[in-house]
């Protein structure tokens, strides 16, 4: 080492030119890093969507839903299989290993269930496989309208048109941006051909309703006709006889009679219509278009706004009926939290360095600390790139955790080279003497700090995940400033001009802070046992406090939007909650709760599978909030409007893709039912629901899914079927003509295929239903001859988990209380209602808290260990790294003081900031301790040397106490956007190094003076 350093100083210019080469380098990797608000997590779950239009959820279940889940329930990694079957479709979440391999599993499933071959009902759709991240959220939503109507069309053709214009046009042309995947288009209408049929003319002709669809997809055919040749050439032939438009369907032979050929538009209207849709999107009140737009995995997301922008504007000039409106851009909020997080960064090295020069007084000292900050995190940016390391909040939160670090070893190197000179060493002789001194040192304080970080990487888990780029971050940081301190640091001091005459400058505060350090350090010598018994009394102090501190799991973070889900009775249709829902929009307008309301009413479309299925009696009402309007006021104002009895809402802050990630459903607690028979679950779910919404630890119980929904079974005579001759078959396709349409044939265009519906006229009750006629043995006759009708309740929405039937329920936390009291609220409830054949099972927040404290338990028992090795082979000694690693303990306490003080939670921030301190409160351990090793291997005495190396230590000690705080402190005041995440780990980082530092300045001379006197 000592080489290493005298051939640097030796070579100047060799060493400017090497950091010069690495200052481009980084230049080219800041261009080039994308940004992000997070690092890519690649969240290890998949869904399964199958729909299965208008089946009730038990039909589902047994047909599609538990054949699923046996095909899938072999896949490698899997880890746990819910699914939730509703009316009409079913969908199966598999939840994978964190370290398995997606894209594997992905084709694993499907092709388990392309094995299931044709054992799903002909009705439903093929099972899309879905991979599920909520990273893969829309980086910005678009309104698309027509400019000379911003109030919003309510003419169908309107928006079947716009879509299409969306569809066609902007989508495509966004998506030939290298930086977007896809642009989904929801909303509006879909378009389709109406057929529809008079059932007088129909009787009159005596034409059956399997007769038109038979003859329409017969007519609707293109086939290959082979090849003609003609001499040398051959000709391919190809028979079309596809439906052109409206007109060409119309003129469909279906039937002849006295070789007179009936047309379809003799029996029927044909005509360009839409489908019934169950689902709208307003902004503002005006109904509109929305276009989601999504990245590439690998995309800059600032970057790719602002192209999109541009193609925005320029589409507006291309087409001027349009209007493009951006609702929603997810760059903005990245843009201010990374802004917040990089001024910290700066605001931090600044007061480092000006920490240093007071406590220094040299220039030259300050200049060195000034290059060693920037040239070090530019040494860094370097190796982000290879280590696939991405601008985002939590590899800056680590640049800024290393602001405060990085100039540590330059202050020890600078500190020593300054005793040096103050003992009269020429600048040339005191840099290389001050380097090589400490140079083993913080090399060992740099691989014990290097030792915490590296194990979270090798976490598996969501911790391991999120924390892999902050630990990257700081590793490649402080090896940097390793670097930087032993070759640019006592370069540029070795420059600094020798005076003869220049005195040396003392400082009487410094002199007054050592007199008084020496003789509290000599009075705890001499009263060690007390020392020792006032630390133990202050753990077991910090003990008691942090079992009472709240604990969450990720700290909420607002965005300015405000999510407001408004549920109706299950009967309700989509006019009625339109119509309640456009009391809150215009409320929510009307007091200045927002500068925009959006408002997603209904089910979801098909552009949107990926997202949770959502009943037609349900909506989403989105505020974004004007700036400066506090989220917490919002959702108080919201929850007291006076609605109608028939609304109840739920009002949340719109969630973080970290918040998603950590929250298995948009409720805080999950609470399972399991019973063998599902009826045993129902019968007790009422009285549960009812004594937890009795306690003040809960708040917003509800079930997951309404309980039934109003429902008419039509069940066939089969008596009265056979006397009239009448197949089930025809009745079925009868029934289905009159009450959604019956799909006969598509009308292919160049961009779509339109679905051509039979459907009977003038049917739009269950009674007109009844009597529509049917052709009979003994002539026409009605339906209600045939079937009974009766309406039954039928489950909404039925779930299993682990294949298992559930009955769930979903709880929130109350105001003022934390995870753990309202899980013992819960356990408290079910334990003395539930019978023997009922069990419950939470999940939710308690599982994610309890698997990220598993997991950050188990970094922080790798880091002790690694930490311990190190030092034991540095020191050759397995008892003085014990003397090291009393730091921890004592950084804990500090943690616990500091949290209670700032009010903040135990979470999983704040406790990887619990197993950074690890790293770093240890270093000032390490330079004391081989301080007295130094001075006792020249033959000191153990006591002179104590206090010798306590008088040579504290200065830098401090500085680099002070310095860290200070880096961190921008960071721990919590400012800018997403000031709620990152401030956690500073306030903790902050708190258990000031405490560690502190006491480690007594408790560890103490402890070594003991240890060292039993040998």
């Amino acid at each position: 080492m000592k080489s290493f350093i005298f051939s640097c100083l030796n070579r100047p210019v060799a060493v400017t030119a090497f950091y010069a080469l690495l200052l481009v380098l980084a230049v080219v990797a800041y261009v080039r890093l994308p940004v992000a608000l997070l690092p890519d997590l690649r969240y290890p779950g998949l869904v399964v969507w199958t729909s299965y239009p208008d089946v009730p959820p038990d039909r589902v279940e047994r047909a599609v839903t538990e054949r699923i889940e046996q095909a899938v329930a072999g896949t490698a990694g899997l880890t746990r299989v819910t699914s939730r079957t509703l009316l009409g479709g079913s969908l199966v979440h598999m939840q994978f290993g964190w370290n398995s391999n997606l894209d594997l599993a992905l084709l694993d499933v499907r092709e388990n269930l392309d094995r299931l071959g044709d054992t799903f009902p002909r009705e439903a759709s093929r099972p899309a496989v879905l991979h599920l991240d909520p990273g893969d959220r829309p980086i910005m939503v678009i309104a698309l309208r027509n400019r000379a109507d911003q109030q919003g069309s309510d003419r169908p053709e309107d928006l079947v048109e716009l879509k299409r214009v969306g569809r066609d046009l902007i989508a495509r042309r966004l998506e030939q941006l290298s930086d977007v995947a896809r642009v989904q288009v929801t909303g509006g209408f879909e378009r389709r051909i109406e057929v529809e049929i008079d059932p007088d003319q129909k009787l009159a002709y005596g034409i059956s309703l399997s007769q038109i669809a038979g003859e329409l997809e017969g007519s609707n055919v293109a086939l290959q006709g082979g090849v003609i040749r003609r001499g040398p050439f051959r000709y391919p032939v190809e028979i079309s006889g596809e439906f052109k438009d409206t007109e060409d369907i119309a003129q469909t032979v279906i039937s002849t009679r006295n070789n007179t050929p009936i047309r379809l538009r003799d029996v029927a209207q044909v005509r360009d219509g839409v489908a019934e849709r169950r689902g709208l999107v307003r902004l503002d009140g005006a109904e509109t278009l929305l276009l989601l737009v999504e990245r590439k995995a690998d995309a800059n997301i600032v970057r790719a706004v602002e192209e999109i922008r541009t193609v925005l504007a320029e589409l507006e000039e291309e087409y001027e009926q349009i209007s493009l409106d951006v609702v929603v851009d997810e760059s903005e909020f990245i843009q201010a939290a990374i802004g917040g997080v990089t001024q910290a960064v700066l605001l931090g090295g600044l007061l480092a360095i000006l920490v240093l020069f007071a406590f220094l007084k040299r220039l030259r000292a300050l200049l060195a600390a000034a290059v060693a900050v920037p040239l070090s995190i530019a040494v860094t940016l370097v190796f982000f790139e290879p280590l696939d390391v991405t601008f985002n909040l939590i590899s800056l939160s680590g640049l800024a955790l290393g602001a405060g670090m990085l100039v540590d070893n330059a202050i020890v190197v600078i500190e020593n080279i300054a005793r040096l000179r103050e003992q009269g060493q020429s600048p040339l002789q005191a840099a290389r003497n001050g380097a090589s001194e400490v140079a083993g040192a913080i090399t060992a304080s740099t691989l014990t700090t290097i030792a915490v970080f590296l194990p979270i990487t090798l976490v598996e888990g969501l911790a391991g995940r999120l924390f892999r780029d902050q630990s990257l971050a700081v590793v490649c940081s402080l090896l940097a400033s390793l670097l930087v301190a032993l070759t640019v640091v006592p370069l540029i001091v070795s420059r600094e001009r020798q005076t003869a005459d220049r005195p040396v400058y003392k400082s009487h505060a410094g002199s007054r802070l050592l007199t008084r350090y020496g003789q509290a350090l000599s009075w705890s010598l001499d009263h060690r046992w007390t020392v020792m018994m006032f630390c133990t009394l202050l753990l077991m102090g910090a003990g008691l406090l942090i079992s009472n501190l709240p604990r969450e799991v990720i700290p909420e973070t607002e965005q300015g939007r405000v999510d407001v889900r408004i549920t109706l009775p299950t009967d309700a249709d989509l006019t009625m909650i339109a119509l309640r829902a456009s009391e809150i929009e215009s409320q929510a307008k009307a007091r200045g709760w927002a500068d925009r309301v959006l408002a997603d009413l209904g089910e979801r479309d098909q552009a949107r599978l990926d997202l949770d299925p959502r009943p037609p009696y349900e909506g989403d009402i989105t505020l974004l909030l004007p700036p400066g309007q506090n989220a917490e006021e919002v959702l108080l104002a919201v929850q007291s409007m006076d609605l109608p009895d028939d609304v109840s809402i739920k009002a949340q802050r719109v969630e973080t893709q970290l918040e998603q990630l950590l929250t298995v459903s948009d409720a805080d607690l999950l609470i399972d039912l399991v019973s063998e028979d599902r009826r045993d679950a129902e019968q007790v779910v009422g009285r549960v629901q009812q004594l937890l919404e009795a306690r003040p630890e809960l708040v917003n119980v509800r079930r997951t899914d309404a309980a039934s929904v109003p429902t008419y079974q039509l069940t066939f005579k089969r008596d009265m079927m056979n006397r009239y001759g009448v197949h089930a078959r025809t009745l079925t396709s009868y029934l289905e003509a009159g009450a959604r349409g019956s799909e006969a044939t598509t009308l292919k265009t160049v961009n779509e295929e339109v679905p051509i519906v039979l459907r009977s006229r003038h049917i739009d009750s269950i009674e007109r239903l009844l009597a529509e006629q049917i052709p009979a043995r003994d002539g026409l006759m009605p339906i209600g001859t045939f079937v009974t009708a009766e309406s039954i309740p039928l489950p909404a929405a039925l779930v299993r988990v682990e294949q298992s039937s559930v009955v769930r329920l979903t709880a929130d936390i109350g105001q003022g209380y934390d995870l753990g009291r309202a899980m013992g609220a819960v356990t408290d409830v079910t334990s003395r209602t539930l019978p023997i054949t009922v069990r419950s099972r939470v999940g939710g927040s308690v599982e994610v808290f309890q698997q990220s404290l598993f997991g950050v338990a188990l970094s922080l028992a790798l880091s002790l260990l690694l930490v311990y090795l190190i030092l034991a082979a540095q020191f050759e000694n397995l008892i003085q790294p014990l003397i090291i690693l009393i730091s921890v303990p004592l950084a804990a306490a500090g943690v616990a003081f500091v949290l209670g003080l700032t009010g903040q939670s135990i979470n999983l921030m704040s406790l990887m900031g619990t197993v950074v301190l690890v790293g770093i409160v240890v270093n000032d351990a390490i330079i004391k301790t081989d301080f007295i090793n130094q001075r006792r291997a020249a033959g000191i005495p153990i006591r002179e040397a104590i206090m010798a190396a306590g008088h040579d230590r504290v200065r830098p000690i401090l500085m680099t106490t002070i310095t860290t705080v200070l880096g961190l402190l921008p960071l721990a005041m919590g400012f800018g956007q997403g000031a709620e995440l990152r401030a956690p780990l500073a306030i903790a980082i902050v708190g258990g190094l000031t405490s560690a530092s502190v006491l480690t300045l007594f408790i560890v001379p103490v402890l070594y003076s003991i240890l060292a006197r039993m040998k």
